[in-house]
């Protein structure tokens, strides 16, 4: 019974990402029609934001950790302390 709330809360916030997303999505869409921007353009503007943005947090993450990797998951020697 203890993991009943933590579950339901999990669901609900997975349920407002993805209907976050798909908003954010549609808007763009919708903006990108009506300035006459195909609809492949912006999907892939919004993917290379989205790694960007997912690349850039990692990154923040490792330096303030004092863990800086590289792709491969190995320490970069020149910066390990």
């Amino acid at each position: 019974m203890q993991y009943f709330i933590p579950l339901i809360q999990c669901a609900i916030g997975l349920i407002l990402l993805l209907k976050g997303a798909d908003f954010t999505v549609r808007g763009a869409e919708n903006l990108a029609g009506k300035h006459g921007v195909s609809s492949t353009t912006i999907g892939l503007t919004l993917g290379g934001i989205w790694h960007f943005a997912s690349g850039t947090g990692r990154n923040l993450r490792g330096i303030q950790t004092g863990e800086l990797r590289n792709r491969h998951g190995e320490y970069n020697r020149e910066h390990h302390r």
